[in-house]
């Protein structure tokens, strides 16, 4: 099995500059690691399945109507270029309310 460590560490020095030995600390970061390889994973299963089930997902903050996240797939479905930022709440719903049509007015 494959240990994942990290170390941090610095040179002691004496009063003239010399080398008297190192001081730091190693930490296992194994269960780290493999969480965030899982995490990957999952993130690209998610990706690959709003791609083939043309859906999205986004996150808009309930207070502000900031929109803080929108996935790939969210951009692709309402043609917006990732390029220019994260689509500002009120256009987002004027682009998504469905449009009724008008009604026929009566004839005298």
């Amino acid at each position: 099995m494959v240990k994942w460590i990290h170390t941090v560490g610095h040179p002691v020095l004496s009063n003239t500059g010399d080398l008297e030995g190192f001081a730091g600390s190693s930490t296992d970061v194994t269960e780290r690691k493999h969480a965030e390889e899982s995490l990957r994973a999952s993130e690209a299963y998610l990706v690959e399945a709003q791609s083939l089930t043309r859906t999205g997902s986004c996150a808009i903050d309930g207070s502000s109507r900031e929109t803080v996240y929108w996935s790939d797939e969210m951009f692709r479905l309402f043609d917006f270029d990732p390029q220019q930022g994260l689509p500002v709440f009120e256009p987002l719903a004027a682009a998504n309310t469905p449009r009724r049509p008008r009604k026929a007015e009566a004839s005298e």
